[in-house]
């Protein structure tokens, strides 16, 4: 399979089909998710990473376990030294995990949108405080929408750096833009510049965004369980984010 320069491929997989594919994964991998003490968190990442190897052995024209991985500091996992430069990055959750893959560094975030979400308790953990002020009116359906707008926003953003949560995520300050929000990096070694955050349209319930260093991305969702691709329809209405010192 073949991406171009500005290409990003996203792939849906859904956790609750199939057996566990627990023979796709290395020995370190099958160690990992017996370390996993929850059923359903041992799952998915036993479905996820045996797709994504499934995933990455269709791009680079291997069997799955021929694929070694490797991990960069903060846990990022990528494609070891020598097989080649293709990147990906992984989300999971509830019943759905998001995998993109791309020629470029690549971050998404996905959120299952729960009904009895506290947002109000995590909004100081999220936002900077013009988003606090933001949302001081907002309702409970308000708020929690919003929430995790700018959570998936921010995490697809500092995955891509290969960050993870090693920064927080009250740095970041996202604002409204001609050209949708803005988000600026309120760290003096780092201005963000070069990054652009787009939010995704996945199915009711969830909540996603990916960031990429084209401000205009050609983004392809395909399912594991379909083989038709389907190009994401980007309407003006839909906020994208570019970072900017």
């Amino acid at each position: 399979m073949q991406l171009s320069e500005r290409e990003v491929q996203l792939w849906l997989v859904p956790l609750d089909e199939g057996a566990l594919r627990l023979a796709e994964l290395t020995a370190d991998e099958q160690a990992r998710a017996e370390r996993f003490r929850c059923p359903q968190a041992r799952a998915a990442f036993i479905q996820t990473r045996a797709a994504l190897r499934r995933l990455l052995g269709r791009y680079l024209d291997l069997p799955p376990l021929a694929i070694v991985l490797s991990y960069g500091a903060q846990g990022k996992p990528r494609l070891d030294a020598g097989m080649g430069a293709l990147q990906f990055n992984v989300s999971h959750s509830h019943r759905l995990a998001l995998i993109a893959i791309s020629q470029a560094p690549v971050g998404v975030d996905l959120e299952w949108l729960q009904a009895d979400l506290d947002w109000r308790e995590l909004a100081p953990v999220c936002c900077h405080s013009t988003e606090l002020a933001d949302l001081h009116a907002a309702t409970d359906s308000e708020g929690r929408a919003h929430l995790l707008r700018l959570w998936t926003a921010k995490e697809a953003y500092l995955k891509a750096r290969g960050e993870g949560l090693s920064l927080p995520l009250t740095a970041i300050r996202l604002n409204v833009t001609a050209e949708g929000w803005q988000p600026s990096i309120e760290a003096p070694w780092d201005d963000g510049q070069g990054w652009w955050l787009q939010p995704l349209q996945l199915p009711s319930g969830y909540v996603s965004c990916i960031a990429t260093p084209f401000i205009d991305p050609l983004i392809g969702l395909r399912s594991l369980t379909e083989s038709a691709l389907t190009r994401w329809a980007i309407g003006p209405t839909t906020p994208t984010f570019s970072v900017t010192p």
